[in-house]
């Protein structure tokens, strides 16, 4: 009876050790010694809190990666119709160029999942070189870029946009046209001003999405009107 009270003590804690192999064993084999059971006990608690010690650590040492806007450009910009001297829009692509910069070592590496940024048309002409803000559009990420350990991420995000020449979108039309459309002035000397705001950013590391959300960063730029 002895014997068999220490097998069924044993059986257990051999089962949540995911010794199954001990678990099947006689109680002749347990029984032997009293110690066996004893000490894979005390074996599988020492791993356990040798791996929460280790999240733990893990998760106390943890930097939140930097986030920072390297570089703004028109990769295209055309007006609509093509070729009509009497255009009524135009199209843009504006390449947002991002920096992400995971200081973390070994096991933190991750992906960013998700990034987002406004776009906005500046009055280059206003005394503060600001004035009235237009929305262009979103650059949005198109997909997931992985971020390793100790790790600079060089990354785009695009925005593409239809502007018409009338309605909601007439004074965005006039201040675009004005800076890039025809007229005597070199097209390498033709710019505008463009605000970038990253309003959204998440990264999954360790399992878990972070949300990049305690940051605040605005960039103005003057830019050429075609690349």
């Amino acid at each position: 009876k002895a014997l068999r009270s220490r097998h069924a003590r044993c059986i257990p804690c051999a089962r949540k050790s995911g010794l199954r192999s001990l678990a099947r064993l006689p109680a002749m084999a347990c029984g032997t010694s009293a110690k066996v059971c004893a000490c894979v006990c005390c074996s599988c608690c020492l791993v356990l809190c040798a791996i929460v010690l280790a999240v733990v650590i893990i998760a106390a040492t943890f930097e939140e990666p930097g986030v920072e806007v390297t570089r703004t450009e028109i990769k295209s910009f055309d007006f609509t119709p093509t070729g009509s001297l009497n255009p009524t829009g135009l199209t843009m692509d504006i390449d947002v160029h991002v920096r992400i910069d995971n200081p973390n070592g070994w096991p933190i590496e991750g992906t960013v999942k998700e990034l987002e940024a406004d776009v906005l048309s500046l009055d280059k002409t206003a005394g503060d070189e600001i004035g009235q803000l237009y929305l262009i559009g979103k650059a949005m990420l198109p997909e997931p870029v992985t971020m390793p350990t100790n790790s600079v991420v060089d990354f785009v995000v695009t925005a593409t946009k239809v502007v018409q020449a009338t309605g909601e979108q007439a004074q965005l039309y006039s201040r675009l046209n004005r800076d890039c459309g025809v007229s005597l002035s070199a097209i390498s000397e033709k710019t505008t001003r463009i605000r970038i705001r990253i309003v959204k950013a998440t990264v999954e590391a360790m399992g878990s999405d972070i949300a990049l959300d305690d940051f605040d960063i605005t960039i103005d730029t003057t830019i050429p009107c075609f690349g």
